[in-house]
């Protein structure tokens, strides 16, 4: 939260990247697997294709593979 610059943010934000997934799964981050829970619950399994707007480094992605929906595309900002 030290960066006062956006290309200072997205440097921070770039660096992270590389333990994100390790550090929050160390946390107990359970959202990925509730966003794939929701959709496995309204959209029917091998519908698609399905667009992960907000990805992040797309861990929604495995979940959503294994619940049946192969056509996924991620978009991230960051």
């Amino acid at each position: 939260y030290t960066a006062e610059t956006p290309e200072a943010l997205a440097q921070a934000y770039a660096a992270w990247a590389a333990t994100y997934d390790s550090e929050t799964a160390s946390l107990g981050y359970l959202l990925p697997f509730l966003i794939a829970a929701w959709v496995a619950r309204h959209v029917p399994s091998g519908e698609g294709p399905l667009l992960d707007a907000g990805c992040g480094t797309g861990l929604s992605g495995p979940s959503l593979k294994a619940l049946g929906y192969p056509d996924i595309a991620g978009l991230d900002l960051s």
